[in-house]
């Protein structure tokens, strides 16, 4: 009986050898082909490439940028270096995008970019920093606004005021419209003056003292691309004045 209580142990133990080593094998051979998968993956992301597209909503225009980045060197300085590639129209090296400048835009449309779930990065402008580049489609409109303007079209007409409060929704057309060759801030503050105030005090509207209205709206309608001026009050800023029934 030793004998054959001895063959069996050992029988045992190099079946549970030989158990161990498949086993390991196979944990192995897995293990091998996540490796393998993960690193394909990572290489098919890395060598991918990203479009970017800049877009106005205001001209329901967008320009993509011809030369597209790779995936795997994407970064900030990537991405403003290739914006930046972009000739201007005033010919200077700096552009300027607020939407960059704010988190929401690096968290919901450069994140997914870069983590290989989006393959194009949008990003959004107002009228004037979509201007601000010499593409085909401002060169047309630049040109077009020359023509214009040589024929005296773009400066004649007048330029409706319209103070608005949008915490009452009310707003107020001033009844006297300016002349828009004449237009200037001047002639605008010596517009709005002309509203009776409150205890005849000197009027104040915030929105007149940030550079965002002058490009964003004042500019616009001082090249005949629009033909009324909104003016965004505050409820306090909007009860200042008198306003003649």
């Amino acid at each position: 009986m030793g004998i054959i209580e001895t063959f069996v142990e050992n029988t045992f133990v190099q079946f549970i050898d030989i158990l161990i080593g498949l086993l390991a094998s196979f944990l192995a051979a897995i293990f091998s082909g996540i490796n393998w998968w993960n690193n394909r993956k990572k290489k098919e992301r890395d060598e991918g490439t990203i479009d970017v597209i800049l877009e106005c909503a205001d001209y329901e225009e967008n320009h993509r940028i011809p030369v597209p980045l790779t995936r795997g060197a994407l970064s900030r300085a990537e991405l403003f270096g290739l914006i930046g590639s972009v000739p201007r129209m005033d010919g200077k090296k700096f552009f300027k995008i607020n939407e960059l400048l704010k988190n929401k835009f690096w968290e919901e449309k450069f994140k997914p970019v870069f983590k290989g779930d989006e393959s194009t990065l949008y990003i959004s402008c107002t009228k004037e920093e979509y201007k601000q580049f010499d593409i085909c489609e401002n060169r047309e409109r630049e040109q077009s606004l020359e023509e214009k303007s040589a024929k005296g079209e773009n400066h004649e007409g007048t330029v409706k005021v319209i103070l608005e409060c949008g915490d009452y929704g009310k707003n107020y057309p001033i009844p006297v419209p300016l002349i828009r060759s004449a237009l200037s801030r001047a002639e605008l503050f010596g517009l709005i003056g002309s509203i009776p105030t409150v205890g005849g005090k000197r009027f104040k509207i915030n929105e007149l003292s940030e550079a965002e209205f002058w490009e964003e709206k004042f500019n616009p309608v001082c090249a005949g691309d629009e033909s009324t001026l909104r003016i965004s009050c505050t409820k306090e800023e909007y009860d200042q004045f008198d306003f003649p029934e």
